[in-house]
């Protein structure tokens, strides 16, 4: 599988049949991180090729990193599956908080 490919599914439910997974291909598109530290304004930005949990982490340990150890971290992601099952490392980063938006509402009522 190409660095432009990824498997989706798990290829079994809870109830034991299987699952049929499908390719899905990104056709060149990019992934960006962004980061904006909103006392200061600067914005810290990493574009990858591929869409996983180990590239937004790295994004993650380079924000945590480049932060003062006493500061707190309040990050606000949207609903995607790179964004989930983080426990761990939100385990050994206690100053780090994650938000979602929600996954079909609006973030901001008009009037």
């Amino acid at each position: 599988m190409g660095a432009g490919h990824r498997q989706c599914g798990n290829g079994q439910r809870q109830d034991g049949a299987g699952v049929q997974a499908h390719l899905y291909q990104r056709h060149g598109t990019l992934n960006l991180f962004a980061a904006l530290q909103v006392a200061t304004g600067l914005i810290q930005t990493n574009a990858t090729t591929l869409k996983r949990r180990a590239e937004f982490m790295q994004f993650m340990d380079q924000i945590v990193a480049d932060a003062p150890a006493d500061r707190q971290l309040r990050v606000i992601l949207d609903n995607d599956c790179a964004h989930k099952r983080c426990d761990d490392w939100l385990a050994l980063h206690p100053n780090v908080h994650f938000h979602f938006i929600p996954s079909f509402g609006q973030l901001v009522k008009p009037g």
